[in-house]
């Protein structure tokens, strides 16, 4: 005899990854933006994403390492700020969120 089963009121396993993805996202922002507020400096993403602040540096800027999924995300939200650059808060806790 063929049974069937219903699901209702249960989330797919897809929908419940998209909320842990969005909460964590959040929870890092709030975070990154309490300690750091809108901007980052150099010194304080490459703290965040564990490399060396010449790492980053090398990286962030160079064409040939547009490839790497942190610039991808990072750079774009990249401004100059007096002599300096600076990268938006938003854009890094998006990296991190992402628990790359």
């Amino acid at each position: 005899m063929l049974q069937l089963t219903s699901d209702h009121g249960q989330q797919s396993s897809a929908a419940v990854v998209a909320i842990n993805y969005e909460k964590l996202l959040e929870e890092t922002l709030k975070r990154l933006s309490a300690l750091y507020g809108d901007y980052m400096t150099s010194e304080q993403v490459s703290r965040e994403l564990n490399y060396s602040e010449n790492y980053f540096r090398k990286k962030i800027g160079n064409a040939q390492y547009q490839h790497l999924a942190w610039v991808k995300v990072i750079n774009p939200a990249r401004k100059k700020k007096g002599r300096f650059w600076v990268y938006g808060t938003a854009a890094v806790a998006t990296y991190l969120g992402q628990g790359s």
